[in-house]
Parts: C-alpha cells; structure tokens; sequence
C-alpha cells in the first residue's frame, strides 16, 4: 500500500511539471529523488539539489512554526502571572521589574531563534513601558548609593579622627611614664 502511494506521488511529481503541488499524504520518501515529501508543504519538481534544499527548507518553516506556537503556548502562564500578581506591584518594584526583564529577555529569544515578529514587538513594547520605571529606579539606586558613599566617607574621617586622637594620646603618655 505505502509502495503504491510513494508511485503515485512519484508519478503526480513527473506528470504536472509547471506549478508546485501540495502533498496531502503521509510523510513519503522518493527512493529514487532523494527527498521527503511533506504533508500541506509546497514541493519542488526539480529533483536535483535544489528541489532537496526546497524541501528542507520547507521542513525548517514548518519546525520553526511548531515552536512558535509551543513559545506561544509556554508563554501563556507567565502572561497570566504578570496580569494576575505582577501588575498590582508598584511599577518601579525590582521584582517588577525584574519578572518583565525575564519577559522581555524571554521575547527577544524567542523572536531571534524563532524568527517570531509577535515576539519581537511584544518585547519592544514592553521594553517601552518599563523604560521610565527602569530608569526612576536606577536613579533612586543610584542615589542612595551615592547617600551611602557619603556616610562612609564621614564615618571614615570621623574614625580616622578618633585614631589619631588615641594615637597622640598614647604617645603623651608613654613620654610621661617613667622608664622601668
């Protein structure tokens, strides 16, 4: 049954030579060509190298629009936790905007490895959205680093005081002891 299936095919491929057919059976291989035929993909009627890189090629779309989909289907929760829990945390919230970063690092991936243009815009806009936020908090970090840098500064002078004011007293009194 399979062999006269892979004949028919064979025979359709030889018999209508100007337009690309879309194959509707099984996964079938072409001894004799050197290729696979797959199901709802547009095939080649070169059967040299050209006709095979087609195929592949047609193989590779196909595979790249299965992962999308299942990128799309992974990213429904972590969509559904950050409408859920993450929205009602205050925008400029690390943990946030870290989630986001997550999400939009996730997108980009995605969009670069996938080739998936939803992705990409999903991540520019987000990282759109989050702009402001990320640069408020940056700028309180900041900030409050430069707040820190100044008290240890300040308590470093007045600790520095304190030792050179014990370091002259030790030495007065270490002059003024008697000699043993």
């Amino acid at each position: 049954m399979l062999s006269q299936c892979r004949k028919a095919c064979i025979a359709t491929l030889k018999s209508t030579p100007t337009e690309p057919i879309i194959l509707t059976t099984l996964w079938l291989t072409a001894p004799s060509a050197g290729y696979i035929a797959v199901p709802g993909i547009p095939v080649s009627r070169d059967l040299g190298r050209r006709g095979a890189s087609d195929t592949i090629e047609a193989v590779l779309g196909l595979t790249l629009a299965m992962a999308r989909f299942n990128y799309r289907l992974a990213r429904l929760p972590l969509q559904l936790i950050e409408d859920a829990a993450v929205a009602r945390l205050p925008e400029e919230s690390a943990l946030r905007l870290g989630y986001e970063r997550i999400l939009i690092d996730c997108d980009h991936a995605a969009a670069e490895l996938l080739h998936d243009e939803s992705a990409a815009a999903r991540a520019c806009r987000l990282h759109e959205q989050t702009a402001p936020a990320r640069v408020t908090r940056a700028l309180e970090l900041r900030r409050v680093e430069q707040h820190e840098e100044s008290v240890n500064a300040a308590e470093a002078e007045l600790l520095h005081g304190h030792r050179e004011r014990f370091l002259r007293r030790l030495r007065e009194h270490i002059s003024q002891s008697p000699p043993r």
